[in-house]
C-alpha cells in the first residue's frame, strides 16, 4: 500500500511512503506525525512534512479500522483480537486488551472510556488509563 500526502489547493502530490500491506482505515495527523495501520498488521507513524518513517509496531493480525489518537496515546484495532494503546512518540505499548475475537472496527472514545467492537459479538467498554497502569474492563 501507500500512503499520499497531497496539497489541499492544487491536489499536487506532495510526498508518499509504502506499507508493507494495503491501507484501509482513515489516517491520524497531530502536529507533526500521522498515524496508520495496515493489513500486514503494521501501526506506522511518519512526519507529517516529508513521510519518512519515525517508528513502526507490529501486531499479530490485520489493523483494518482507524486508529484513534488522544492525549499523545494512538489506539489500535487488530485483527490479531487485541485493542493496543501505544505511546504515540515512540510506539511503545502503554497497555493492551484482549478481547474474544478479531477487532476490525474503529474505537470511539466518550467520558473517559473507549468503546471497541470485537468478532466475538460484544461491544467493550475499557477504562482510559496512564502508562504503567492496568486498565479495566467497564
Amino acid at each position: 500500500g501507500q500512503l499520499h500526502a497531497v496539497d489541499e489547493l492544487t491536489g499536487k502530490r506532495l510526498w508518499f511512503t509504502r506499507s508493507d500491506g494495503w491501507i484501509t482505515g482513515a489516517a491520524v495527523v497531530d502536529d507533526n506525525f500521522v498515524y496508520f495501520g495496515d493489513h500486514s498488521g503494521v501501526v506506522y507513524c511518519v512526519y507529517k512534512d516529508n513521510g519518512q518513517v519515525k517508528w513502526k509496531f507490529g501486531t499479530k493480525g490485520p489493523v483494518e479500522g482507524s486508529l484513534l489518537l488522544v492525549d499523545h496515546v494512538l489506539y489500535v484495532p487488530s485483527k490479531d483480537s487485541v485493542f493496543y494503546a501505544l505511546d504515540a512518540t515512540n510506539g511503545n505499548v502503554q497497555w493492551e486488551y484482549k478481547t474474544g475475537g478479531p477487532v476490525a472496527a474503529s474505537a470511539a472514545t466518550a467520558n473517559g472510556a473507549f468503546f471497541v467492537g470485537s468478532q466475538d459479538g460484544r461491544l467493550y467498554a475499557l477504562q482510559a488509563v496512564s502508562a504503567g497502569r492496568e486498565r479495566d474492563e467497564l
